[in-house]
């Protein structure tokens, strides 16, 4: 059954462009790693407006993933790519960040701005993502 991470980081003022930037990229830049991985049913990366809505206040990497969350986050931390923009996230943040070169403050990192740790996620079905594409009609 599918799990949530609902990754919200709060952006400093300085880093608009770069918040823009990596919603604009996300699947083209993180869609190889997460396919990769093969845990990710979906990604979604979206902004939130401060609010006069002149800048942006934060944004939010939603997924569902397959399994637990560290072995979730294991996966990511041994895909440079998926690394690398999560360490991208962690630079834009306004609040203080771990050390996210190293697997332990990432891990920290991800825990602490995930605002689904608790929450339940509806299920409409309990596949993997390795059982739909194992099952899948070859194209």
């Amino acid at each position: 059954m599918a799990k949530p991470l609902a990754l919200y980081v709060p952006i400093k003022p300085e880093k608009q462009k770069d918040a823009q930037d990596i919603c604009d990229n996300f699947v083209d830049v993180a869609g190889p790693g997460l396919s990769k991985i093969g845990l990710v049913h979906y990604a979604l990366v979206f902004l939130i407006p401060t609010a006069d809505k002149k800048l942006i206040d934060a944004i939010v990497l939603v997924t569902s993933f397959d399994g637990d969350m560290e072995t979730y986050l294991d996966k990511f931390w041994k895909d440079d790519g998926t690394k690398f923009a999560f360490q991208v996230l962690a630079g834009l943040s306004r609040e203080e960040v771990p050390n996210v070169k190293t697997f332990d403050g990432f891990q920290r990192f991800i825990v602490k701005n995930n605002r689904a740790n608790d929450l339940k996620l509806y299920n409409a079905y309990r596949y993997t993502v390795a059982d739909i594409k194992r099952d899948m009609p070859k194209e």
